[in-house]
């Protein structure tokens, strides 16, 4: 297949396997191959659901405000509550209330499916609140720390 940006996939359709090969998405028409037989595909530019086709160009844009926000999610108000990610147990909690913390500073550590991840400051401040005990289990969203 001509093209200077290629993807092989594996893909399965109602139980059957094709190896699909997606040719240069920054050309029009692409050319996809299924199973060995060339077919060429027009994306329509303005649909909302095939951003994902889009050329590396287009797809670049939508990250672009995501960074402008970032800031501000660095730097949410006082009061803030860090929140379990997903459920799992505690495991090792680094602060107490009165310590001050940085942004990305390890509080405490989430056993969930045998792994070990760390929940971090989303932003400086002091521990006003720790809400767990090492060894609980804990449900996605439940808070778990509050910083002031």
């Amino acid at each position: 297949m001509s093209g200077s940006v290629t993807r092989l996939l594996r893909v399965v359709v109602n139980d059957h396997l094709y190896l699909v090969e997606v040719g240069d998405l920054t050309t029009s028409p692409i050319v996809v191959t299924v199973n060995g037989q060339p077919y060429r595909v027009t994306v329509d530019p303005d649909d909302p659901h095939t951003p994902a086709l889009a050329a590396p160009e287009v797809a670049a844009q939508p990250r672009r405000p995501q960074a402008s926000v970032r800031p501000a999610e660095a730097n949410p108000p006082a009061g803030t509550q860090v929140r379990a990610p997903m459920p799992g147990t505690i495991l090792g909690i680094a602060v107490k209330i009165g310590d001050p913390v940085a942004v990305r500073q390890t509080l405490c550590s989430l056993e969930a499916m045998k792994m070990r991840n760390a929940v971090c400051a989303p932003r400086d401040g002091v521990v006003g609140g720790v809400e767990v005990t090492d060894g609980q289990t804990v449900a996605q969203g439940q808070a778990l720390f509050t910083l002031e």
